[in-house]
């Protein structure tokens, strides 16, 4: 099976990302790639350096698939990321990393695409205090449960990569069997002062050249 992130790392014309630039000779930007993974921009960034770790290979879900092996290339693929947004994005002490993972036992797409990806926000420790808190209180609203590990049901994994040490952590591990859709835009999107988090909504932002940041490579070929 393939899917609109396929097509964007195979580089193929008339992409999505060509399609929302409006510039059919940027088919693709691409910051980092490991044998399972690469680095792409969000096409609606709540935030500047907002992108999104994708799985190179179509799967469901992402932290409910990883083996020790695939956190230590994680890791090494957000260290890598890190580094180059050290110097481009304006609050970095950390990536706040998020997901809403999809359920075992249902097709429901609940993203723009089912396709596993993780979003990544370069910003503070503050601002990821902020997003945890808001994170809760939301959970807590929409009778989402926490829990100890990834269960059969949706999930919202939130964690971040911490500049200082080096390493990924999870904060907070939510679920229940149906997640409302865009559960941690909309929290990011309240934390940052951002109203037009919505995809969905063609008032949102949408991807410009001009905030891509310049460590990413345009027109990569991951066949």
């Amino acid at each position: 099976m393939t899917s609109v992130f396929c097509e964007e790392l195979a580089g193929q014309s008339g992409s999505r990302f060509a399609q929302t630039l409006g510039h059919n000779g940027c088919r693709n930007a691409v910051l980092g790639t490991t044998g399972r993974f690469a680095i792409i921009p969000d096409l609606n960034p709540l935030i500047y350096g907002h992108s999104l770790l994708v799985t190179r290979i179509y799967q469901r879900a992402l932290m409910r698939h990883l083996n020790d092996d695939d956190i230590i290339e994680l890791e090494s693929v957000l260290r890598s990321t890190s580094f180059e947004f050290m110097n481009v994005a304006i609050f970095h002490e950390m990536l706040l990393c998020f997901e809403h993972g999809s359920s075992l036992t249902s097709e429901r797409i609940i993203c723009a695409t089912d396709h596993a990806h993780l979003h990544l926000l370069p910003t503070s420790f503050q601002i990821g205090r902020k997003v945890l808190t808001e994170s809760l209180a939301e959970a807590k609203n929409s009778g989402l449960r926490q829990s100890e590990s990834i269960p059969s049901d949706e999930y919202i994994y939130l964690g971040y990569f911490d500049l200082g040490d080096m390493a990924f952590h999870r904060l907070v591990l939510l679920t229940s069997e149906l997640i409302p859709s865009q559960f941690m835009r909309k929290v990011v999107g309240r934390v940052l002062g951002v109203r037009n988090w919505n995809w969905k909504d063609t008032s949102a932002r949408r991807l410009t050249l001009g905030q891509i940041p310049k460590c990413f490579s345009f027109n990569v070929s991951l066949n």
